[in-house]
């Protein structure tokens, strides 16, 4: 096509009587146009000097029709949304199963199942059949059309979204939910199943408000998950720092009653027996009394040693020794008590 602006400009030229040789020269060097489109302009004056170029139309663009994909976060927090709507709901109706089977029941569990699944699919698949966009997504101003018009999805293809699309999409570890961050059309693996995009319902409206609730509830959903790795990882700690005091515990009555045996037989007997100092440990647990005790009995033949457990409040750990007696335990016990004093010479009460 002849470019308007070139082919006035080369019939101004000629008019003024410049020849053919400096215009194109000028046009070349001045200009930066090609031979081809200079040479398209002289041959057609040549053939009509009144020829008259046809100017382009910009045909415009409705931008209602046009598609603008959703990225994965926008669809992130919209899925935010959702989940706690869906939470809530199958919340309730597992207390009113619950309320009216009892927790016991072997078919509260199958139904409590059931209602779960239920509510999921049938929230996600009724309201993209009906108005193409869940809650979540509504409020995120993001749609489910279909890849290959933009039109309304068709019911089998949500389902197999929903369902078979999904249930793939989590079982690979999430990745096919993530391949909305990467792909062409920010599909995820269960659009790819189904032939579906999301995309904006408004594309040509600013979407900062959209943006800025995506990112609060991006940054909410990423408090509560740190909120609740931290309190796993201090609950864990916590743990392992008891059950630290506990085997300390154990080791130094252990360390006692090895020393008794060996006092024993050495003088058949326990009197004047005194135990070096156990190994101290650095970890400590606040309201904890873990010290080592012992008893010895009158006649010099019997031993406890015991003391308070950390991991189990009210419960002493106790090793005992009897010189007369070829059965004595090895192991150290667990004694329910409130008090010491309770503990008799062969760890009973």
């Amino acid at each position: 096509m002849i470019n308007p602006q070139l082919f006035e400009y080369v019939k101004q030229q000629l008019s003024q009587g410049i020849n053919k040789e400096n215009i194109i020269n000028n046009l070349k060097t001045t200009g930066g146009w090609k031979q081809a489109d200079i040479d398209e302009v002289f041959e057609t004056l040549a053939v009509d000097p009144n020829f008259v170029p046809v100017v382009p139309i910009a045909i415009p663009v409705d931008e209602a029709n046009v598609l603008k994909y959703a990225g994965f976060w926008v669809r992130f927090a919209a899925a935010i949304v959702d989940g706690f709507i869906i939470n809530i709901s199958t919340l309730i109706l597992n207390i009113i199963l619950m309320l009216a089977l009892g927790s016991k029941n072997q078919g509260y569990s199958i139904l409590s199942l059931v209602c779960s699944f239920g509510v999921l699919w049938g929230y996600n698949i009724w309201l993209i059949n009906s108005y193409q966009a869940t809650l979540g997504k509504k409020w995120m101003g993001i749609k489910v059309v279909s890849e290959s018009d933009g039109e309304k999805l068709p019911l089998g293809k949500i389902i197999i979204r929903e369902t078979i699309g999904k249930f793939v999409s989590t079982i690979i570890f999430g990745i096919g939910y993530f391949m909305a961050a990467f792909t062409k059309k920010k599909q995820a693996l269960h659009d790819e199943f189904a032939g579906s995009v999301v995309v904006y319902t408004y594309p040509s409206k600013k979407n900062t408000a959209t943006i800025v609730i995506a990112v609060i509830c991006v940054l909410l959903f990423c408090a509560v998950i740190f909120g609740i790795l931290s309190a796993v990882v201090l609950a864990s700690l916590s743990s392992a720092k008891v059950k630290a005091v506990d085997a300390s515990t154990r080791a130094n009555i252990t360390s006692y009653i090895i020393q008794a045996r060996v006092f024993a037989a050495t003088k058949n007997s326990l009197n004047g027996f005194v135990a070096n100092s156990p190994v101290p440990t650095s970890i400590s647990v606040s309201g904890c009394d873990n010290s080592i005790e012992s008893k010895i009995s009158p006649d010099f033949q019997k031993i406890a040693v015991f003391g308070g457990s950390c991991l189990k409040p009210g419960t002493f750990l106790c090793q005992s020794f009897d010189l007369g007696s070829s059965t004595s335990s090895l192991s150290v016990v667990e004694v329910s008590s409130t008090s010491k004093d309770q503990i008799n010479y062969d760890c009973s009460l």
